[in-house]
């Protein structure tokens, strides 16, 4: 059996369970051999190579996310190391990073403050894009923190790494005046994570990742109080929500007294990043 053979075996399989995205039976394949794609038409598995295969075509049929299955993905043009116990990165979040990139890109010296990190997509991604002098990234499980300082590592970045809550006054005393920050926050709600409404991969995910109590809005209010001192004057506020948040999270910022709160659409139309600044009588 070549590579071809055996990716279109798995391909068949897959959609059997209604997983049609071709690039996931090339990807197993492809990191089942280590082979590239060149290779593929041509390269006769081993049997070795078959067993591990088929150990992770059942991992896939299995619903476990393909990200999880190979390690890795890839986010605006870089590729995060992720797995068990860290959030898979996702183009929705591309948004928020591009919103970022577009409103900063011609100022210098930034200080950027990313909370609920996760594997670091977002920080790595703007020290990467703009002139960040200093990048702070908070993250309180432990498992997402060790993807997070992989990243980090692979990356070289001069990155500051906190393994906290977001929200304990210890973490946040200590924190400097930032010009950005960045946040992705659980805001799924109850409703969301019934199985009937959740996709068995992002159940797979990190619970405390996805969900955000009851409406899935828990965190932006105690976000808009705990770092309303931490933004600078002029400083500003960058959150990602979910399909439909956006009215309660632009009430719940402006009524902590943000300014010149304004929502974003993603690239399919939906509203899908908050942003939000600092009234001149709250920031230094």
């Amino acid at each position: 059996m070549n590579l071809k053979e055996a990716r279109d075996i798995i391909r068949n399989k897959l959609s059997e369970i209604g997983i049609t995205n071709q690039r996931e039976s090339d990807e197993l394949v492809l990191y089942a051999t280590g082979k590239s794609a060149s290779e593929m038409p041509d390269h006769t598995l081993k049997e070795s190579e078959q067993r591990i295969l088929h150990e992770l075509m059942k991992r896939r049929l299995d619903h476990e996310p393909l990200q999880y299955i190979i390690g890795e993905w890839d986010f605006y043009e870089k590729t995060f190391a992720v797995g068990d116990g860290v959030l898979i990165p996702r183009q929705d979040t591309e948004t928020l990073v591009e919103k970022c990139i577009a409103e900063n890109k011609e100022k210098s010296d930034l200080t950027v403050i990313d909370l609920c990190a996760g594997s670091g997509c977002i920080g790595l991604t703007l020290e990467d894009r703009l002139d960040v002098s200093k990048l702070i990234m908070i993250e309180k499980s432990e498992a997402a923190f060790d993807y997070l300082k992989r990243n980090s590592d692979n990356f070289g970045s001069g990155a500051e790494l906190l393994l906290g809550d977001i929200f304990d006054d210890a973490v946040i005393k200590d924190l400097p005046k930032a010009d950005l920050i960045t946040c992705n926050p659980p805001y799924l709600s109850v409703e969301d994570m019934l199985p009937k409404n959740l996709q068995p991969e992002v159940a797979y995910e990190p619970f405390e990742a996805l969900y955000g109590g009851q409406d899935g809005l828990d965190y932006y209010s105690r976000i808009a109080r705990a770092y309303k001192d931490v933004l600078k004057k002029d400083g500003k506020m960058y959150l990602e929500i979910g399909m439909g948040q956006e009215q309660e999270v632009m009430t719940a910022l402006i009524q902590n007294g943000y300014t010149n709160v304004r929502k974003h659409k993603d690239l399919a139309g939906v509203y899908r990043v908050i942003t939000a600044e600092v009234k001149d009588e709250y920031a230094d």
